[in-house]
């Protein structure tokens, strides 16, 4: 028999399309409770073993006003970018060996927004008429503070300023918007917001990767018979 898919379109529009291809440092998966160990309440902060917060959604409906399956979406933080692949594999820990609760996840690009939606408190949820769940039903732990983690220390961005001047020079880009389509699709919202206040230092490293290649053209080009 085939698997039960557990589907959510608003989390998909308000994450990423290209969570599996990318890095990223907040995550979110929607899991039914029914695969996952019996005591995940009590267990959650010591498997997972980072700040986290999470709601209990046992009164959605489809769009036939049929109850759906009790589920949960939890978000988490690591506390450095990570892969698609490891994130899953930290939801994963929370199943019933041999069963699924958690069929994918997805990398957060706004934390507050996704904190909000868990409760269903966002512009696009209220428009689809989705359960409003009260405030008091979020739950966080390890440490999971909203407000600090709206806020980018310093040495996440010289770590985040280090990998964008990596990348122009590992990829080779020799025009600003080539590596700015780069940044949009394979790296986080955190780059990109990084990009604006670093643009005139990065766009010169840009440049520079167009003037190396110039030079070494003019170089190996051989020069016309006499």
């Amino acid at each position: 028999m085939a698997e039960k898919v557990l589907q959510d379109d608003t989390v998909k529009t308000e994450t990423s399309n290209n969570s599996i291809t990318t890095k990223a440092r907040y995550w979110v998966g929607v899991g039914w409770v029914d695969n996952m160990i019996a005591d995940w309440e009590d267990r959650i902060a010591l498997v997972l073993q980072l700040p986290f917060t999470y709601v209990i959604h046992d009164k959605d409906v489809d769009s036939k006003g049929v109850l759906r399956g009790k589920h949960v979406h939890i978000m988490f933080a690591f506390n450095a970018p990570t892969t698609y692949k490891n994130a899953l594999s930290i939801f994963k820990q929370l199943e019933v060996p041999g069963k699924v609760a958690f069929n994918t996840c997805f990398k957060v690009n706004n934390v507050r927004n996704m904190y909000e939606y868990l409760i269903h408190n966002t512009a696009d949820a209220k428009k689809k008429k989705k359960h409003l769940y009260d405030a008091s039903e979020r739950v966080c732990g390890n440490g999971f503070d909203i407000g600090n983690f709206e806020q980018i220390s310093q040495a996440d961005k010289d770590r985040m300023l280090d990998e964008l001047e990596d990348v122009i020079f590992e990829k080779g880009f020799l025009t600003y918007g080539a590596f700015f389509i780069f940044v949009k699709y394979h790296m986080s919202a955190e780059h990109r917001k990084l990009m604006r206040s670093y643009s005139s230092h990065l766009e010169r490293l840009v440049r520079s990767n167009f003037v190396e290649k110039e030079l070494a053209a003019r170089w190996e080009k051989p020069e016309d018979d006499e």
